[in-house]
C-alpha cells in the first residue's frame, strides 16, 4: 500500500450572477447511483487508498497468448480554475490463453516507459521481479488461470505542470442566499494536455457527467439549463452530458452548465464532481504511456571459419555449442481505458 491518503476538500465559494428558471426534473431517491454496470467484467480489489470512485474494471481477455488490460485513474483537485492536486494510479491485468497444444509455464515480460512510475506494486501470486534488470519481471502462467490483476502503479506527475493529465478544466462560480444557491459550471478543454507520439487528433471524452451539490441547508427544488437529474434527499444534481468530443487545438471553446436549489437556509456548497473516460483508439494517444512488451529468444548460428579436418559431427556439434541466443521484445496485445478518479473542482 503504497498511495498517500487524499486531502479534505474543505473549500469557500462565492459569488455568481442570477439563473433564468428552468424545468427540472425529479427522480426516487438513490437516482444519482450509476446505472448499467457489466456484470461480464472482471473487478479488481478496491484501488489503493480508494482514490477512485469505484472499483477499477477489466475486461474479460480472450486473446490468444499473453494479453493484458490497462486502466489509469485521474484524480484532480482544481480551485478557482487552477489545478491544486493531481494523482494519477493504474492497474495492469494479464491473461494468458495459451493456442492449442502450445503451454509455456512461464514468461518473461518488461515494463516500457517504466520511467514514467513513481511506484509499482507487482502482485506477488504470480508476478516475480528479476535482480537487477529494472521493470522486468517473470510470469507464472501456471496461477494465471483467468485475467487477474497483476500490477497497481502510480505514475510521477510534474508539480510544475499538474494539468498534464486532465483533459478538461473545470470552474464553477457559485452565489450562495439564505433562501437560494445558484452555480455555473464552466469547463473548456485543456490544451496542454499530455498527447503521446505528438498525436493533434480530437479525442472523445465518453459518459461525461457533472454533479453538483449543496449542504447545511435542504432544497426542495433545483432548476437546471441544461436540464439535470434532481436528488432531493441528497440535494444533488446531475447533468448526464454523454460524450464530448474534445478538439485540443483551440477550436474548441467549452461550455458551461447552470443550477439554482431553493433553500430553507443558507448553504454551504461541495465540490463539483466531474466523470469521464477515453476508450478505444482514444485511449492509445493520452495517459502515462506505460506499455509492456513480452521476450522471446531465438538460437542463431554463429559463423565461424570452418576447420577442413574436422569430421561432420564434431562439426555440427560446434556449430550448435556456438549458437547464440537473440532476445527481441514484442508488444503485449493490451486494451486501454483512462477514466476519472476523484476528479473535483471548489
Amino acid at each position: 500500500m503504497f498511495f498517500p491518503n487524499p486531502q479534505e476538500l474543505t473549500p469557500d465559494l462565492t459569488g455568481s450572477p442570477p439563473l433564468t428558471p428552468l424545468r427540472i426534473t425529479q427522480r426516487t431517491p438513490g437516482a444519482m447511483s450509476e446505472e448499467g454496470s457489466d456484470t461480464h467484467s472482471i473487478i479488481s480489489s478496491r484501488s489503493v487508498n480508494s482514490l477512485a470512485q469505484a472499483a477499477i474494471r477489466h475486461p474479460d481477455l480472450t486473446e490468444l497468448g499473453l494479453c493484458a488490460s490497462l486502466v489509469e485513474s485521474v484524480s484532480m483537485t482544481f480551485e478557482a480554475g487552477q489545478a491544486t492536486q493531481t494523482v494519477v494510479v493504474g492497474e495492469i491485468a494479464l491473461a494468458y490463453n495459451p493456442p492449442v497444444g502450445v503451454e509455456e509455464p512461464s514468461l518473461v515480460i518488461r515494463m516500457d516507459n517504466f520511467s514514467v512510475l513513481e511506484k509499482v506494486a507487482p502482485n506477488p501470486a504470480f508476478i516475480s521481479t528479476i535482480p537487477d534488470r529494472s521493470g522486468e519481471y517473470t510470469v507464472n502462467n501456471q496461477n494465471l488461470h483467468k485475467t487477474l490483476v497483476a500490477f497497481r502503479y502510480r505514475v510521477h506527475a510534474d508539480e510544475t505542470n499538474l494539468t498534464a493529465f486532465a483533459p478538461i478544466i473545470v470552474s464553477p462560480v457559485w452565489r450562495l442566499e439564505p433562501h437560494q444557491s445558484s452555480v455555473i459550471v464552466n469547463w473548456k478543454p485543456n490544451l496542454n494536455y499530455r498527447r503521446l507520439s505528438g498525436s493533434t487528433k480530437p479525442i472523445v471524452l465518453r459518459n461525461v457527467i457533472f454533479i453538483v451539490g449543496i449542504e447545511g441547508a435542504h432544497a426542495s427544488s433545483c432548476q437546471s439549463k441544461p436540464m439535470g437529474t434532481f436528488s432531493r434527499e441528497k440535494c444533488r444534481l446531475a447533468w448526464k452530458l454523454g460524450d464530448m468530443t474534445l478538439n485540443l487545438s483551440g477550436e474548441n471553446f467549452g461550455g458551461k452548465v447552470l443550477a439554482r436549489f431553493a433553500t430553507d437556509a443558507l448553504a454551504r456548497t461541495t465540490p463539483v464532481e466531474v466523470r469521464w473516460e477515453i476508450s478505444a483508439e482514444d485511449a492509445e494517444t493520452v495517459g502515462s504511456g506505460l506499455a509492456l512488451s513480452l521476450m522471446s529468444t531465438a538460437k542463431t548460428a554463429v559463423e565461424d571459419e570452418a576447420d577442413p579436418f574436422a569430421d561432420a559431427s564434431a562439426a555440427e556439434d560446434k556449430s550448435t555449442n556456438d549458437a547464440e541466443s537473440t532476445v527481441t521484445w514484442n508488444p503485449v496485445t493490451t486494451v486501454r481505458k483512462i477514466a476519472s478518479g476523484k476528479y473535483v473542482a471548489c
